[in-house]
């Protein structure tokens, strides 16, 4: 306390934050040591935010961030999907076509043809379709990660006034930012 430049008599009903740990732990909820506890589990809490969002901001430092924006991609991988399905089904056809005329013992070459550069166009199709999607999916885990890192910023920036609401719910003495710091050192 001495290096805060306060005394015992400054923190007054906050110095049981001494109290065993026992005590803290078995403290009713309303009593004034149970205050305590409850504002020691906050800081607690405080300190996995901060190294959560430390964690997590590490893994968005370490992404790509997108070129786009999730949604935009959305609507283009919609509409590659349909015109993976529109060539798709050409081939479909034409292969049924293709099986038809070798039935009836016609020439298959022009069906053939076609159906070659139908296939040729249904693989760039797929193609782009798997591209976009691996874009999409990309944009979304950075967006998740980001949205993430923003939620925890502001629960950490929060986070100092709800410990001093709790340490000034169990206080009897004004809880200045000198007793604050000392009652998280005991």
């Amino acid at each position: 306390l001495d290096d805060l430049g306060l005394s015992a008599s400054d923190l007054g009903a906050l110095n049981a934050a001494r109290a065993n740990p026992n005590a803290l732990k078995n403290a009713s909820p309303n009593s004034r040591v149970g205050k305590i506890a409850a504002f020691q589990a906050a800081v607690l809490a405080g300190q996995e935010l901060e190294a959560d969002l430390a964690e997590k901001t590490a893994v968005l430092e370490s992404m790509t961030p997108p070129d786009r924006p999730s949604t935009e991609v959305e609507t283009e991988l919609q509409t590659a999907a349909a015109e993976t399905e529109t060539k798709a089904g050409a081939v479909t056809q034409l292969d049924e076509e293709l099986a038809g005329a070798r039935a009836a013992g016609a020439d298959t070459t022009a069906i053939e043809t076609e159906l070659a550069s139908a296939k040729d166009e249904l693989a760039a199709a797929e193609a782009a379709e798997a591209e976009l999607q691996d874009e999409y999916d990309a944009a979304v885990e950075y967006e998740t990660v980001a949205a993430e890192v923003d939620e925890l910023a502001d629960k950490v920036a929060a986070q100092p006034e709800v410990e001093r609401d709790l340490l000034e719910a169990a206080a009897n003495k004004p809880v200045t930012d000198a007793v604050v710091a000392a009652v998280r050192k005991l």
